[in-house]
């Protein structure tokens, strides 16, 4: 794999050096861009390489589940797991009315699909975020200019614009399966931003697999405050769905 040195003039104004394009064994390529005077090293090259791959099969495999469910394939039968329902509650809070699951189940069906449509892009590009702009946030996209002159509102999704940052830092200490599989949810997380306009209204990933064990003893766990439309619009929601099928 190559390795770009570049100023920040060049990568402002797209010069071609300021990348390293990545093509993984199942996809098309895409490119890591490292920060201004940096290197994309050979450790993140292989970390975001993987990471890519575990993203887009995740990505594939529940659209193909959610489409079975929609088809009328009932859970635990080929690839729709016989958790399923409790899933997609805690991911999407459906309830138990049969035209919510219904609605709910044909609203993340398109959004997976344009998940889908931006990860096997060419044109993505995972950036190294800017420290004075994303903090120690593990990822960001920023959103359209006209972004800041709108009002938070539950009913119109955003326009996000930019690039998929990552925290490079936050996964790049070695090439391990760990920060593969933390690296892919942040990037169905933040690309779950930017092909589908979905806001942060609650950070919930990492707690189906425990909402369900509760459920699996008799419990019925609370679950923090979310509708069913905000959870629509949440990129958490989608990225713990995905990853966690």
């Amino acid at each position: 794999m190559a390795i770009y040195f570049h100023t920040g003039w060049q990568r402002r104004f797209g010069d071609a050096s300021d990348r390293v394009v990545i093509n993984p064994a199942s996809g098309p390529a895409f490119s890591v861009v490292s920060r201004p005077g940096a290197l994309v090293t050979v450790v993140e090259g292989q970390v975001f390489g993987a990471a890519m791959n575990i993203a887009r099969l995740a990505a594939d495999r529940a659209y193909a589940i959610v489409s079975m469910r929609i088809a009328g394939t009932p859970p635990g039968v080929g690839i729709v797991p016989a958790t399923f329902a409790a899933h997609l509650h805690y991911c999407f809070r459906t309830g138990a009315v049969p035209l919510m699951i219904a609605a709910t189940l044909n609203a993340v069906r398109g959004n997976i699909d344009r998940l889908r449509t931006g990860l096997w892009s060419r044109d993505l590009q995972i950036v190294d975020s800017n420290p004075n702009r994303g903090g120690i946030a593990s990822g960001y996209v920023r959103g359209n200019f006209s972004e800041l002159f709108q009002r938070r509102d539950a009913g119109r999704e955003m326009g996000f614009a930019g690039r998929i940052h990552l925290r490079f830092g936050a996964y790049n200490a070695a090439n391990t399966a760990v920060n593969q599989q933390n690296a892919a949810i942040t990037i169905v997380h933040e690309a779950t931003h930017k092909f589908c306009g979905a806001r942060d209204w609650l950070y919930n990933a990492g707690g189906s697999a425990a909402y369900i064990a509760l459920l699996a003893m008799g419990a019925l766990p609370p679950l923090p405050p979310l509708t069913n439309h905000q959870a629509l619009n949440n990129a958490d929601s989608y990225a713990e769905f995905v990853m966690a099928m």
